[in-house]
């Protein structure tokens, strides 16, 4: 059967009827939220528990609630198979308990995450090192396994974003180039998911800190509590901020109106992505 990846669906001449998306990462979520404003009747169906769960997990949790109310969305589900079925197609999921279910739509789009295309690049000839998803192993400094030679952007598999990339290429440019030892820090690396409402983080999540024993404090404010969120009625959305009792800041995370600028951008010169 025919499927869309995301780089399909970019260039697609209609809006389907429906859409089934296979994963719930950002990209597939983001697409969703698009299709949907389309007026494409849109269904995920997620292995894990909720939507987008590499952001903290209130922040998935309430996303997952919000998107339910948008899409027909089905969390905790592992797709089994897909089949044409008359003129759409029908996607087979089941839960770990063995309930099964059955999604249809005109399309199905397959959104399960992306790998890089370094099979191609006959990289064992030269020594480099790849990590058991194919991306190239590097050190701090861009350094693959042989001497004088760099790797970045997505293919070394150090962020995946946009701005990420920009921020290698300023520090391979230095290591290079201009013989320095300029190592990379994405510690603090931002990033956004741009759908309605709009996420954001920076740093560790809470799932980070407690799996490393991190000791830390959670503050939390609503956007209704705010004084914009009163003057632009704001009935949901929130910011949470987790730092070590010494006042160090660990991670920040929005859910909300325009959480990319409210959320990002203090922290990075780089933008959102």
């Amino acid at each position: 059967m025919d499927y869309l990846t995301s780089q399909d669906a970019l260039y697609l001449r209609e809006t389907p009827e429906s859409l089934v998306i296979l994963g719930g990462g950002y990209i597939a979520v983001e697409l969703g939220y698009f299709f949907d404003a389309m007026g494409t009747d849109v269904t995920i169906v997620e292995m894990m528990d909720s939507l987008v769960h590499r952001e903290d997990g209130d922040l998935a949790e309430a996303f997952t609630d919000i998107a339910a109310d948008r899409h027909d969305v089905y969390t905790g589900h592992r797709v089994t198979a897909v089949e044409e079925r008359g003129e759409g197609n029908a996607v087979h999921a089941e839960t770990e308990t063995g309930d099964e279910t059955t999604a249809e739509g005109s399309e199905v789009l397959v959104a399960l995450g992306r790998r890089p295309n370094s099979d191609t690049l006959n990289l064992e000839t030269a020594g480099i090192d790849v990590d058991d998803r194919g991306f190239i192993e590097t050190n701090e400094y861009l350094q693959t396994t042989p001497e004088n030679v760099w790797a970045q952007g997505d293919i070394a598999a150090n962020a995946l974003f946009k701005h990420s990339g920009d921020y290698e290429t300023r520090h391979t440019v230095a290591n290079v180039v201009h013989g320095e030892r300029r190592a990379i820090d994405l510690s603090a690396m931002p990033h956004t998911i741009f759908t309605e409402p709009q996420i954001a983080g920076v740093g560790a999540t809470e799932e980070d800190l407690d799996d490393e024993g991190t000791e830390y404090v959670v503050g939390r404010a609503d956007y209704a509590d705010s004084a914009m969120g009163r003057a632009k009625k704001l009935d949901h959305g929130f910011v949470k901020v987790l730092a070590a009792p010494d006042g160090e800041i660990l991670g920040a995370h929005a859910i909300g109106y325009e959480a990319s600028s409210y959320c990002t951008r203090p922290f990075s010169r780089c933008g959102s992505g």
